[in-house]
């Protein structure tokens, strides 16, 4: 059977009926790193389709990564974020960001309202944070780095009370992009 896959301005899905895939699983939002763009994402897409995610379950934040106001860009995730709540009708997205689209999403989970959009945050190859928050503890989070990764500072490293994974020899777009990071 043949899917059909779209590239809108701010996101990707593949067309597929119902019953090809499983509408109850919560949607996910990816962000991407510094002069990335969607496209970062589109073959994990691919994978979470495979695995029965429906396409319009997977979104991803298109932003300016180069030169953008860090408040105007948070405020532009949040737009994002509740137009995806409000198409999907689900309470809580999931937020993955890489790079400097990881340093976005700790940014956004900062503020408590905005925190409660998010049921689990994915940090992928982006310096690891030292605080926790009360609103969203780093139990809540999965941070995937890369010692080899030289770009995120030295690989990023472990977040204490984070589940903490270290693809050893995976560079810095791959931590992104890997099958193993799926």
């Amino acid at each position: 059977m043949k899917k059909l896959l779209l590239l809108l301005p701010t996101v990707f899905f593949i067309l597929q009926t119902k019953a090809q895939c499983d509408t109850t699983k919560r949607p996910v939002v990816f962000v991407h790193g510094f002069l990335a763009s969607g496209d970062t994402y589109a073959r994990q897409i691919q994978r979470f389709i495979e695995r029965g995610y429906c396409g319009l379950q997977l979104y991803v934040f298109d932003w300016n990564s180069v030169g953008g106001n860090p408040k105007k860009t948070d405020s532009l995730l949040n737009v994002f974020i509740d137009s995806v709540l409000l198409k999907t009708k689900s309470a809580q997205v999931n937020l993955v960001g890489h790079s400097a689209g990881g340093s976005l999403g700790r940014s956004y989970l900062q503020d408590s309202v905005h925190a409660t959009k998010v049921a689990y945050y994915v940090h992928l190859g982006s310096r690891k944070w030292a605080k926790e928050y009360n609103w969203f503890t780093n139990s809540r989070c999965l941070n995937i780095y890369s010692k080899a990764d030289m770009i995120a500072g030295a690989g990023g490293g472990e977040v204490p009370g984070a589940i903490n994974i270290d693809l050893k020899d995976k560079d810095h777009y791959e931590a992104a992009t890997s099958i193993e990071t799926f």
